[in-house]
């Protein structure tokens, strides 16, 4: 089995970059990408072990199929159930360990040696959450973080701010408000709700371009 040119071209962005938001729809081949990257990075010595982060759902059906399927031979451990199981997962030989986001807190806590943190479907992790803020936190223990989703912005431009933060800080920074005022106008006196200022859709595009990249869709 081999990836597609866009698919090589996306493994060799996170290969020499470190920092990418990948997009593409069920199909594209993002864990097929994620999972070849994770091995040459490991194969290199560049990192010495993953940390997927992902649905329940997907911890359990789709990790452990598709690193059979792409894994070049290393096998992923799930880091999911009791914590007895969970603290074995960690302590296992393995390299790839996958993890729900409801655990993630947990799993920061521990001693668990990963440097590469890949998460999908990172528009359903909560920004405002416990977990979110446990990472936030060590970002800068990971020397490659790569997120994934179907569409860049889950529910408006104000959406990208937490994703993009994961992928790099110097993107937007770390403060949400300093950003949500430089691209944004406050709607309310409250500030709940913003709106895009005039003309601001092209300089966020503009910033997010060199993390971007996206998979057109494609059926292995």
């Amino acid at each position: 089995m081999q990836l597609n040119q866009d698919q090589q071209d996306a493994v060799t962005h996170i290969y020499e970059t470190g920092e990418t938001y990948l997009i593409g729809q069920m199909g594209s081949g993002k864990t097929a990408v994620a999972l070849t990257a994770a091995c040459e990075l490991l194969r290199d010595k560049v990192v010495s072990r993953v940390l997927v982060v992902a649905p329940l759902k997907v911890c359990q059906r789709v990790w452990p199929v598709e690193t059979e399927k792409w894994g070049q031979g290393l096998r992923g451990v799930g880091c999911t159930g009791d914590p007895i199981q969970r603290l074995n997962a960690i302590r296992s030989p393995e390299r790839i360990l996958v993890v729900n986001f409801e655990n993630l807190t947990w799993l920061l806590e521990q001693d668990h040696k990963c440097d590469m943190l890949i998460i999908d479907e990172v528009s359903k992790m909560k920004a405002g959450g416990a977990h979110f803020k446990s990472l936030r936190k060590v970002l800068d223990t990971f020397k490659v973080r790569l997120v994934m989703s179907g569409t860049p912005v889950s529910e408006d431009w104000l959406g990208l701010f937490y994703p993009m933060m994961i992928v790099s800080p110097d993107v937007f920074g770390r403060n949400k408000i300093k950003f949500q005022r430089k691209y944004f106008h406050a709607v309310d006196y409250m500030e709940y709700d913003w709106q895009l200022r005039a003309g601001q859709e092209t300089q966020i595009t503009a910033r997010i371009a060199p993390y971007i990249r996206v998979l057109p869709d494609y059926v292995d």
